[in-house]
């Protein structure tokens, strides 16, 4: 249901993907396609495919293989899809280049997008491992805001799938940012009293983290979550997934 809801999201959202804000009395609700890449209804953007192509990684024996992974990467990337983050594209041409692992993934001030929190939700599936996850992050978004919001995200997953209530998943969220991580602190503590009309939803990750987790906070419903979310336009389709 989780991998589902993350494409569902992700086709919501594509149709108002580079867009400003929707007004409230004229909210999308339909999963339509179009927007300005012209997606069919349903179709996956970079968001669903790559977490697909996480999920199948995994395989059956659930282990984690860099390699396998970003050879899936480089296939896809030579069917020339129609959308691929700036990071994602320079981390994949340096796994085709040939270099070593720890160069692969980006660390450029610029380098800290969505691109690997979108697509990390499979890893939910395996026993929870800060180093495991730390691993599939860098190889596209090798920062630290990248890799601590990847880890928040996934061990809140693993609580809602275990029945927490979500004020206790969201005070745990805050419970687990590292001390020297302020902004990111900054960001998932104003969510009580940010209002919809000031929820940022760009292509950075921690405003991606925070549209998630303000869905999560403010709504009763996990359509009335995307609906909100993805009606805020911008990276529609990533904070939708």
């Amino acid at each position: 249901a989780c991998l589902l809801g993350l494409h569902c999201g992700d086709s919501l959202g594509a149709t108002l993907e580079f867009q400003p804000p929707r007004p409230r009395d004229n909210f999308h609700t339909e999963i339509i396609g179009g927007g300005s890449l012209n997606w069919q209804p349903g179709e996956p953007t970079d968001d669903t495919t790559m977490m697909i192509m996480l999920l199948e990684s995994l395989g059956t024996d659930k282990t984690l293989d860099i390699y396998d992974l970003s050879s899936r990467f480089i296939d896809w990337k030579m069917t020339e899809p129609k959308d691929m983050g700036r990071t994602t594209f320079y981390s994949i041409m340096n796994m085709i280049e040939g270099k070593s692992p720890s160069n692969w993934g980006m660390t450029g001030e610029s380098d800290q997008g969505n691109g690997a929190l979108m697509r990390c939700a499979p890893l939910s599936l395996i026993p929870f491992s800060e180093t495991i996850i730390n691993k599939q992050t860098a190889m596209t978004h090798n920062t630290k805001n990248c890799k601590v919001s990847d880890v928040i995200l996934l061990a809140a997953i693993g609580e809602a799938y275990k029945g927490l209530d979500k004020e206790k998943i969201y005070k745990n969220v805050i419970e687990r940012i590292p001390k020297d991580c302020e902004k990111l602190k900054s960001y998932m503590e104003s969510i009580p009293e940010t209002n919809w009309e000031d929820l940022e939803t760009s292509g950075y990750v921690l405003h991606t983290l925070k549209a998630a987790f303000w869905g999560l906070y403010h709504t009763d419903s996990f359509e009335q979550a995307l609906i909100e979310v993805v009606n805020r336009g911008d990276d529609a389709d990533t904070c939708g997934a």
